[in-house]
């Protein structure tokens, strides 16, 4: 009889949680504090462009001068 028990290996960890990934089934396990998140391998890519391009909107906005961040822009937040 085959175990069919998932076998999560640690691909990536910080200080606020850890990544896993079950080879077998193709499922990364997200597990932030209290929070665990269970995603097939394409919403976990699309979910690491969102989270890129969110980082890459607040850099952007924190280099803005105070002059350029009175003016509305839609990726700029106050």
């Amino acid at each position: 009889m085959k175990n069919n028990a998932c076998q999560h290996l640690s691909i990536a960890n910080s200080k606020i949680g850890e990544i896993m990934i079950c080879p077998e089934c193709g499922v990364v396990h997200l597990s932030l504090q209290s929070i665990s998140l269970r995603l097939d391998l394409t919403a976990f890519a699309e979910l690491s462009k969102m989270v890129a391009q969110a980082q890459t909107t607040i850099e952007h906005a924190q280099n803005f001068t105070p002059e350029q961040k009175s003016h509305d822009s839609p990726h700029t937040f106050h």
